[in-house]
C-alpha cells in the first residue's frame, strides 16, 4: 500500500482546489474530475494531478433496492437489466447481490474526445475510458471514435 499510487474515482468529490488539497493530505496522489462539472469549472480548478474521464456509461442513480428482485424475484445473480422511460429510452440497470443495490446508467454514454485538446489547456494530462456494459462491438467502435450517438455530459453546459 505505501509508495503506491492512489487515485480517486469520481464519486470522491474533488470538486474545488481545497478538496483536491485535502485528499493529497491524506496521500492520495491523483484524483479523478468530478463528472458534475461544466468546461468553465474545470478550468477554473487545479487539474495537474486530476484524471478525466472521456467515455464512458455515467451513473444517473443508486438505489437502496433491487429492481431485478421487485421485476423477476431474487436469485442472487449479477444480470443487467433494462428500464425504459416515457421517451422508450434505455437505461442499463446492474445489480450488486453482495450488497443488494442497483446502479443505474444513462441512456447514452458520455464522450469527450473531441474535446480532448481544451481538457489539456485546463492543465489535464491524465485520460481515461470506463467500460462498463459494452459489448467488444461497441468498445471497438469507441477506440475508433466511431460512436453514432453520445452526449457531453455536463462538459458544454452553464454559463462560459
Amino acid at each position: 500500500f505505501w509508495g503506491s499510487e492512489i487515485i480517486t474515482d469520481h464519486n470522491l468529490y474533488c470538486y474545488n482546489d481545497q478538496a483536491v488539497r485535502a485528499f493529497a493530505g491524506q496521500g492520495v496522489t491523483k484524483n479523478t474530475v468530478p463528472l458534475e462539472l461544466n468546461r468553465s469549472e474545470i478550468k477554473r480548478r487545479y487539474n495537474e494531478e486530476s484524471m478525466m474521464m472521456l467515455y464512458g456509461y455515467y451513473p444517473l442513480m443508486t438505489t437502496a433496492n433491487c429492481v431485478h428482485k421487485n421485476t423477476k424475484g431474487c436469485d442472487k445473480k449479477q444480470k443487467l437489466i433494462y428500464l425504459k422511460d416515457r421517451y422508450n429510452k434505455s437505461f442499463a440497470v446492474c445489480n450488486n447481490c453482495k450488497e443488494c443495490y442497483n446502479t443505474i446508467y444513462n441512456s447514452l454514454p458520455t464522450m469527450l474526445t473531441k474535446n480532448i485538446g481544451k481538457l489539456k489547456e485546463a492543465g489535464i494530462r491524465s485520460f481515461r475510458y470506463s467500460f462498463t456494459i459494452e459489448t467488444p462491438k461497441q468498445i471497438k467502435a469507441v477506440m475508433d471514435d466511431k460512436v453514432a450517438e453520445y452526449t457531453n455530459g455536463h462538459y458544454k453546459r452553464g454559463v462560459e
